[in-house]
């Protein structure tokens, strides 16, 4: 099968292998990305009403407010009242969630080393100048799509997710 998408038109060949890699990248890439994607939120923020962490994540308040209980359940994740606003409470990571942030860091970027390890420096700095032209492009297309996420917040994910490369 996956040879035959070798045969197919150039278009239909370049979008299904964009789509192999989004699936891979979507259910291969650990377990709990989830949590993985929270980790590095809180660690990048500190401290987040849960309000603003659904806004970056993109995620519907029942999902987030699912992994969160079992975060919660399993140590990973403290709510405290904001120091700001006595009303309103933060998410923060517990010591023992910024350990496990760490580790969750570390597998992860072993993972990228290890995907990418087939690409020499120039094809990776190719690849990225394309992907952003790409990525850039898509905010001009205008399809009917109920189940795409609000422009904004997968926008300010993107974001979080090229700094955590950067760094």
């Amino acid at each position: 099968m996956l040879e035959d998408r070798k045969k197919a038109p150039r278009n239909a060949r370049i979008i299904t292998d964009l789509r192999i890699c989004g699936h891979f990248l979507h259910f291969k890439m650990g377990e709990k990305a989830g949590r993985r994607r929270i980790f590095g939120v809180l660690s990048y923020h500190g401290a987040l009403p849960q309000r603003r962490l659904q806004e970056i994540l993109g995620l519907s308040s029942g999902s987030l407010s699912e992994i969160l209980a079992k975060m919660e359940a399993d140590g990973l994740v403290e709510k405290r009242r904001s120091p700001v606003d006595g009303r309103q409470m933060e998410l923060r990571l517990s010591e023992e969630g910024r350990r496990e942030a760490h580790e969750a860091q570390r597998q992860h970027e072993a993972r990228v080393a290890e995907i990418l390890a087939c690409l020499s420096e120039e094809e990776k700095e190719q690849m990225l100048i394309l992907l952003d032209k790409l990525v850039d492009s898509l905010d001009d297309i205008h399809f009917p799509c109920a189940a795409c996420a609000p422009r904004q917040a997968a926008a300010d994910d993107a974001e979080y997710e090229r700094q955590e490369v950067r760094s």
